[in-house]
């Protein structure tokens, strides 16, 4: 991301019936654990 090596981490949940309906998008600097950027849909 703009040149800086990356974790890229997909966050998923849903409901007690299995259906997957939410994600959390993580981005996070690999040398240093910041977090360049999340989003969360619905």
């Amino acid at each position: 991301m703009d040149g800086v090596p990356v974790w890229i981490l997909l966050e998923l949940w849903g409901t007690a019936d299995g259906t997957l309906d939410n994600t959390r998008l993580w981005v996070f600097d690999r040398e240093h654990g910041d977090v360049l950027y999340s989003s969360t849909h619905r």
